[in-house]
């Protein structure tokens, strides 16, 4: 029989649209007393296959288990302590990783400094880069996120990691003296810039979350994609207008 993975990823079972034969050749047969349910352990001894567990609901022949299934049982399977561990790591994981991410596009992209770069390739790489590790999480293992606070808070302290990394990078090493006009801008409106952007783009992945948490729907990332949209041409938006100021020395 396939693996509970194999099966939610596979299964038919849970689409509406797809019909499923009624000859299909899962004969049903009535189980030893060395059986055991695939997803908890309770002993199965004189189900038939036909069955779900009466312990966890998992669908006996995992041949018949569907996606929601699999979110359920594995639900149950973490603790609170388990979800906030998962919190912690990624929400400071995922700022170094964004800086990386943001240093992997400059070199593929080109333009490093130029007008392309800062409007169009940084905000883009940026904005993608600091949300990648918490879209990943709810992608492969929703239930290790069990509130929007959990998804947030670790969107919110990766982008507040990425925008010190960056600020230490910028006033420590492209920047030869900065003033204290430029110290002080990127402190507040770059962090704050970061920050928000982020907490937009938060939003999206909340609602990817709630249903494939909640309602046990597969991921459709066209959920969260407007709200990333929206962070990417905020932030390049502010691109634009540092740019100007820039140019024109007032800053």
């Amino acid at each position: 029989m396939p693996s509970l993975e194999h099966a939610a990823h596979h299964s038919v079972w849970d689409e509406p649209t797809t019909p499923v034969p009624s000859d299909a050749p899962h004969p049903v047969v009535r189980l030893a007393d060395h059986e055991r349910c695939s997803g908890c352990g309770y002993s199965l001894m004189g189900f038939s296959t036909d069955a779900v567990c009466p312990e966890c609901g998992l669908p006996i022949d995992l041949r018949r288990a569907n996606y929601a299934s699999w979110v359920e049982l594995r639900a149950r399977t973490v603790t609170p302590m388990d979800t906030w561990v998962a919190t912690g790591a990624v929400a400071l994981a995922s700022g170094p990783l964004a800086i990386l991410t943001a240093f992997w596009g400059s070199l593929q992209l080109g333009d490093p400094v130029g007008v392309f770069s800062a409007i169009g390739a940084a905000p883009t790489v940026e904005e993608v880069g600091k949300v990648v590790a918490p879209l990943m999480l709810i992608e492969s293992r929703p239930w290790m996120f069990r509130s929007r606070k959990q998804i947030v808070g670790a969107c919110l302290v990766s982008a507040f990691v990425f925008a010190a990394i960056e600020n230490a990078l910028y006033l420590q090493v492209y920047l030869s003296s900065p003033s204290p006009k430029v110290v002080l801008w990127r402190w507040t409106v770059c962090v704050a810039l970061h920050v928000g952007c982020t907490a937009i783009a938060s939003i999206g992945l909340c609602r990817l979350h709630r249903e494939m948490l909640v309602a046990r729907k597969r991921s459709r990332l066209e959920i969260a994609v407007p709200y990333l949209a929206a962070a990417i041409l905020l932030h390049a938006a502010y691109n634009a207008f540092a740019l100007i100021l820039h140019f024109s020395g007032a800053l």
